[in-house]
């Protein structure tokens, strides 16, 4: 069941019942929606993509694993009429908490394959066509921006050293990487409004934007100077604990020293 636990976030281990891959998920139980005391944590991977749904109880045992493959139709999209309100079943809510994140701080999701990236690139287009969000889906390393980039490659180690930031999801083990974040704002978003249809989609593409907008003033504030005042920005922007905790996770995301460059005391010397 679990290897590591560290407060509600526990390690959870278990097989998919299609491809056989052991997959080690760390998985926040307090993030979780829980009927009758049984969660769901999905996982796309593998090739074709294909999604496993790991089932939890409240103290993060698995009650059981199966699989949902996603079928395509690359000239209409996929072949479901269910395609927006079952993305989180496709994807799982970990991969769009990440991918939000990604569209916020403006930096690329690097999609990992062994095998067949033209196909993945169809696969995307075909999963998030007609969504409420541009994103821009290309083959190749070199990424510029948000959008969603397929790579071939065996793991992270093919990509390049110099890649820029840049959050990255290996389908072959259906593992996130770069993206480490303590605070829970866009998990609770995405709770909040994944499973009620492209209404509710809609709406957090909306609460996204207003996190962008602000995101990208504290970001010419970093451009105008080396050293930033924390209380500068509270004051001016209005922002509240939890969105001053996921900015900083953030700029961390954007390659940006925050323990050097913001000035937590107000009475330091900028």
């Amino acid at each position: 069941m679990t290897a590591e636990e560290n407060k509600s976030t526990v390690n959870v281990v278990a097989k998919c019942p299609r491809c056989g891959l052991k997959l080690n998920l760390p998985v926040d139980l307090t993030s979780l929606e829980y009927k009758g005391g049984i969660a769901t944590v999905s996982v796309l991977h593998g090739n074709p993509p294909h999604s496993a749904i790991v089932y939890l109880d409240k103290e993060g045992y698995v009650r059981g694993v199966e699989y949902v493959d996603v079928i395509i139709s690359y000239e209409g999209g996929l072949v479901e009429e269910e395609r927006i309100e079952n993305l989180e079943k496709y994807f799982g809510r970990e991969f769009f908490t990440a991918l939000f994140s990604a569209y916020i701080a403006d930096v690329p999701v690097m999609v990992i394959a062994k095998v067949g990236v033209n196909q993945l690139q169809d696969f995307f287009k075909a999963l998030l066509k007609g969504y409420p969000l541009e994103i821009p889906i290309k083959l190749g390393s070199k990424a510029s921006g948000f959008g969603i980039y397929i790579v071939r490659g065996s793991g992270i180690d093919d990509l390049s050293a110099d890649l820029e930031p840049a959050i990255v999801y290996d389908l072959n083990t259906g593992r996130l990487h770069g993206y480490e974040t303590k605070s829970n704002l866009m998990n609770k978003l995405v709770k909040k409004w994944f499973g009620k249809g492209y209404k509710g989609v809609v709406e957090l593409v909306g609460e996204s934007n207003k996190l962008k907008v602000l995101f990208s003033k504290i970001l010419d504030e970093f451009e105008k100077s080396e050293k930033v005042s924390l209380k500068k920005l509270i004051k001016e922007l209005g922002l509240s604990n939890r969105e001053i905790e996921y900015f900083k996770d953030l700029l961390k995301l954007r390659g940006i020293d925050v323990e050097k460059r913001l000035i937590w005391n107000p009475f330091m010397s900028t």
